[in-house]
Formats: structure tokens, C-alpha cells, sequence
């Protein structure tokens, strides 16, 4: 096969304020804090401070995930790392079936990439990929399409009863079997025998598309060391407690900020980048069913039939985080 590189102009439906960011930087450094480039990363790298409770609780649930997930000992290095001080170098992606769209793995090795670049530069840095398992869009994960003799081949999966669930929750189910033996026999036709090992390694019925997604990454980058994150730890939404607590008594101050940056964007002849309305707020709510919404009006806050008193928020952020 033979690969060469394309500039993103030259990719349909690009957006023009990404167009103008990584190439006319100086139209669009209102909107952003730093430039695109590694020297900004790395001056930017030096300065960042973690408090280190929070730190050495993170590494932990982090370290139990992946190693569920059967992480390599780089791995379990990096992670060593990240809890002594390193800087995480963050990247992420939905869960899609057989690791979903070739940008997955991108970026995943852009990550990768970055935090050895800022390593050299005498900045510890780890590589982090954080799986949208939260995501409740079952549509865009459950199928895949490869290339095969010059032509596509689809692999879907069924919609299962657990559908509108957050997709890292839902299995994958029988019929995933045959479609990973499917795929694994074209991987082995062109020579990827590894690669087929690792799919069918991965991609049981038992396994749900965050569990499958996450063993496939943790054996594809397994040499880079790349740290797994499944926000629907518990966990870590304890540690993010203080966040939560404060978007909602920063509400009304939040709202105004991002319905003003809409706003300029428009003014600068770009699209806005986030619905926002004067009911938003930065956070959503995760019953039974899928990810909604919190929205407020003068009284409370809104979730589908869902309702409560600012007070009553506030208390269940502490003591349901999740």
C-alpha cells in the first residue's frame, strides 16, 4: 500500500476556523491561549502543577484500569511516572468496533509522540487516551469499514436491547464473534498475524466496546506505554467532585462567557463551536438510560423529567458524583 501525506485543505468539510488555526495562526489567536507548536507545548509543559493528592489518587485508579485491561510494563512505568510528577500528554476518541476510525489510532500515536518529544526536552511526559465510554451514541461505534482488494467491507453489529445505555456498559454480544474472525482472516491475508490475534483476543461477546477497545489499545501500544482512561470509573468522578460542585455555583458566569465567545466567533466569520443556550450548563446527568443534559431555569435544574433545587445538585455532586 502505498501512503502519502494530504494537507487538511485538501480534505472536504473542514472547518475554517481549524484551517486558519494551523495555518493563519494570527486570525484566530484571540480564541486561543497558545500556538500550535511544540515550543508552546513545552513552555506551557514546565508550568503545570497538579496537586499531589489528586495526583497519586488519579495514577491509582488508572493503574487498576489498566491493568484490567492487560497493560504491558511500560505501562505500569509510565504510570509510576505520571504518579512521581509527569506531565500527561492527553488524547482520546469514542469506542468504535475493532478500534473504529483510523484517527483512533492516530491519535494515539500523536500522543505517544509528543511525550517522548517533551521526555527529550528534559520534561517527563506519559501518553494518556481517554475512551468516550460515556458516550451513549451506539450508532457511531457499532460498525467499521475496512479497506479489502481495493474495495470497502462493512462490519456491523446488532443494536442490542441495552441500546441508549452509555456504550461502554453495553456487550458486544454473539455476533461479534464471527465478525471478529472475519476481520482477522483479512488481517492475516496481508500478512498482519499479530494483528488478527490481538482482534479475536479482544472482541468477545462478553466484553462490552470500552472493555474490547481498551484491551485492543492496551496490546497495539503496548511498546509506547500508553496509559488507558475509562471515564465511567466511579472513581475518578469522586476526584472531580470540586469541578462538578463548581460549574454549578459558577452557572450563570460560565453561560454568559461561552455564549459571548459564540458570539466572536461569529463575528470573525467562523462558525460556533458549542450549542449554547441561556439555559446550558457544563454538565450532564446519567440515569438508567443515556447521557442527558442539565439544563437550568431561574428555580432549578433540568434533566428530561428530571428536576432539582440548586441545593439539592449540589448535595447529590457530592454524594452521587457518577
Amino acid at each position: 500500500m502505498d501512503c502519502s501525506v494530504l494537507a487538511f485543505r485538501q480534505l472536504p468539510h473542514q472547518p475554517k476556523l481549524f484551517l486558519d488555526y494551523l495555518e493563519q495562526f494570527e486570525k484566530v489567536k484571540e480564541f486561543y491561549a497558545h500556538r500550535p507548536e511544540m515550543v508552546a507545548v513545552t513552555r506551557v509543559a514546565r508550568k503545570l502543577d497538579y496537586p499531589d493528592d489528586r495526583r497519586t489518587e488519579v495514577a491509582s485508579i488508572l493503574r487498576e484500569q489498566n491493568i484490567a485491561l492487560g497493560a504491558a510494563a511500560e505501562t505500569l512505568a509510565n504510570l509510576e511516572k505520571l504518579e512521581k510528577g509527569a506531565v500527561a500528554v492527553v488524547s482520546g476518541q469514542q469506542v468504535g468496533l475493532f478500534s473504529g476510525p483510523a484517527y483512533s489510532v492516530y491519535k494515539a500515536l500523536s500522543a505517544a509522540q509528543i511525550a517522548e518529544e517533551l521526555t527529550r526536552a528534559g520534561i517527563p511526559a506519559v501518553p494518556v487516551f481517554w475512551m468516550a465510554t460515556e458516550d451513549h451514541d451506539l450508532e457511531e461505534v457499532r460498525h467499521t469499514t475496512w479497506f479489502e482488494n481495493g474495495k470497502l467491507r462493512r462490519f456491523e453489529l446488532p443494536v442490542p436491547a441495552e441500546a441508549g445505555k452509555p456504550v461502554g456498559k453495553i456487550k458486544l454480544g454473539p455476533a461479534v464473534e464471527q465478525l471478529a474472525q472475519e476481520a482477522a482472516e483479512i488481517l492475516a491475508s496481508q500478512g498482519s498475524d499479530l494483528l488478527a490475534q490481538f482482534l479475536t483476543e479482544c472482541y468477545r461477546p462478553e466484553e462490552t466496546y470500552g472493555s474490547a477497545f481498551g484491551k485492543l489499545f492496551a496490546r497495539l501500544f503496548a511498546q509506547q506505554g500508553l496509559i488507558l482512561m475509562d471515564p465511567l470509573d466511579p472513581g475518578l468522578h469522586r476526584v472531580a467532585i470540586p469541578l462538578y460542585q463548581h460549574a454549578l455555583a459558577e452557572r450563570d458566569a460560565l453561560n454568559e462567557k461561552l455564549l459571548q465567545r459564540g458570539k466572536d466567533l461569529e463575528r470573525a466569520g467562523y462558525a460556533a463551536q458549542v450549542k449554547v443556550t441561556a439555559r446550558s450548563t457544563l454538565l450532564f446527568y446519567m440515569g438508567d438510560g443515556p447521557r442527558q443534559a442539565i439544563t437550568a431555569n431561574t428555580e432549578k435544574f433540568l434533566s428530561g423529567e428530571k428536576s432539582w433545587p440548586r441545593e439539592e445538585l449540589v448535595h447529590m455532586t457530592h454524594t452521587h458524583p457518577e
